[in-house]
């Protein structure tokens, strides 16, 4: 299935009820749309693929517990219907080519090459930096081409860059490693990220919050093992919109 046939496949009954649970109904058709240009974005950047896939990480919100991850407390979170998506497809080598909408410069990452790469500029040292980390946690990586758009807010306290960071995660996982990483190793290569490549404090709860999606309880008691479960939880339930 090439690009032209998944773009018809994003118009079906069923991808249209996938979108309305992701995105809300009043949401859906504005989402569609999205991943239609992402899926266009990338034959135009990388050309067409057979069976390319499609991927989304979302942002964050902190119900309770501001930055109590830092000293080992406990946080209500929840992921938000703002993401980060992208369209992916491994290109057997060892360069990992990611371009972001919006932006000019293509984000380029040689596997074998990373101490080549600086710290704290931007994108690619994130990249990087997560790369070193799933490496250093066991598990493989592979080059792979990526087309990224986000409407996640950047500087708003919604978490975009964790939400890309888990993207790249979703990526890795699902083309090089068969589901074997969990999201508290997600979680854990963000972290090293942004702290060794972007040279910047950042605890685990942003990334696990964009990890494992919808409300979910934190516990950060055990900083090398924290906790996380689901919280059976809705606002609209209650009548309120967050």
């Amino acid at each position: 299935m090439n690009v032209k046939d998944t773009i018809r496949l994003l118009k079906s009954e069923k991808a249209s009820a996938l979108m309305a649970e992701l995105y809300g109904k009043e949401g859906a058709a504005e989402n569609e749309t999205r991943y239609e240009k992402v899926l266009t974005g990338f034959e135009q950047t990388f050309g067409d693929r057979e069976n390319i896939l499609l991927f989304s990480s979302p942002g964050r919100t902190e119900i309770s517990g501001n930055h109590t991850d830092h000293n080992g407390g406990r946080v209500l979170a929840a992921c938000i219907d703002m993401d980060t998506i992208g369209a992916a497809y491994p290109n057997n080598s060892n360069i990992i080519r990611i371009t972001s909408e919006g932006y000019d410069k293509e984000v380029v990452v040689d596997i074998e090459k990373l101490s080549d790469v600086p710290k704290a500029q931007g994108t690619v040292s994130l990249v990087a930096g997560m790369v070193e980390a799933i490496q250093k946690f066991g598990f493989k990586v592979a080059g792979f081409d990526a087309y990224v758009t986000t409407n996640v807010i950047r500087a708003a306290g919604v978490s975009s860059s964790a939400s890309f960071e888990m993207l790249v995660c979703s990526i890795i996982n699902y083309f090089f490693n068969d589901g074997a990483m969990t999201y508290i190793d997600y979680a854990k290569a963000g972290q090293y990220a942004e702290n060794v490549y972007w040279l910047k404090a950042s605890g685990l709860m942003d990334q696990l919050a964009c990890a494992v999606g919808g409300p979910i309880l934190l516990d950060f008691s055990d900083k090398e093992n924290p906790k996380y479960e689901k919280v059976n939880f809705s606002f609209h339930d209650y009548g309120h919109h967050l």
